[in-house]
């Protein structure tokens, strides 16, 4: 028996002119939008029923969909990195919203060697530095750390938020201080809950939109 190709299904939103190709506007079930080639629909031999509808293959599904989810996360990322200090002092605005608490990007993440990456929220991150002075140094908030789990050698990145510049520093251990502890604060961090990537570019999109930035 023949093995059943997966599809997904779209829904067919119009017609577009890009880079003088023209392009289908399609939704897939989260009702995210994107454009793809049409001559694939005849390449692939693939049918617009009369409701609009197109079901793709697998490989069309993450081509024209999951990349270009990834891709808008990561300029969406990017543009709230621009931003950082403004999102510290709008952290009210991001702990009142649920779905901008949890926002997760592409640059919120620490690790080691031996230990792996983790990634958590932006409100669960300007939470912690509320509450934790581990995390104040002299020159501004930790919001990222790495380094080395058996040589100790490590690097972390602060937010100014005095002037918006990121810079960055070591921890040098104490008595009392191991650059380890940040780490498993950051651990800690991870695993509160944080959106899927759809929601993560619906509500970057609103936070984006909501604070005018660029």
């Amino acid at each position: 028996m023949p093995r059943k190709v997966k599809t997904y299904t779209t829904t067919v939103l119009g017609n577009i002119e890009m880079n003088n190709q023209p392009h289908l506007i399609l939704k897939d079930h989260t009702g995210y939008e994107t454009y793809m080639p049409i001559a694939l629909v005849r390449d692939n031999c693939l049918i617009i029923d009369d409701n609009h509808v197109l079901n793709i293959t697998e490989g069309l599904y993450e081509m024209w969909f999951i990349k270009s989810k990834e891709a808008k996360w990561k300029d969406n990322s990017s543009i709230l990195f621009r931003n950082f200090k403004k999102l510290y002092e709008n952290r009210d605005l991001i702990f009142n919203n649920k779905g901008y608490y949890k926002i997760c990007t592409s640059w919120l993440y620490s690790g080691a060697l031996f230990f792996g990456s983790r990634s958590y929220s932006i409100g669960s991150l300007l939470v912690e530095w509320e509450h934790n002075a581990l995390m104040k140094t002299a020159n501004g908030f930790i919001y990222r750390i790495s380094g080395s789990m058996l040589s100790g050698m490590n690097k972390y990145q602060a937010l100014d938020i005095n002037d918006g510049s990121i810079t960055e520093g070591s921890i040098y251990e104490t008595e009392t201080i191991h650059w380890k502890k940040y780490l498993l604060n950051f651990e800690e961090l991870s695993k509160q809950r944080k959106n899927s990537l759809q929601e993560d570019i619906h509500y970057t999109n609103k936070l984006i939109a909501e604070l005018n930035l660029t």
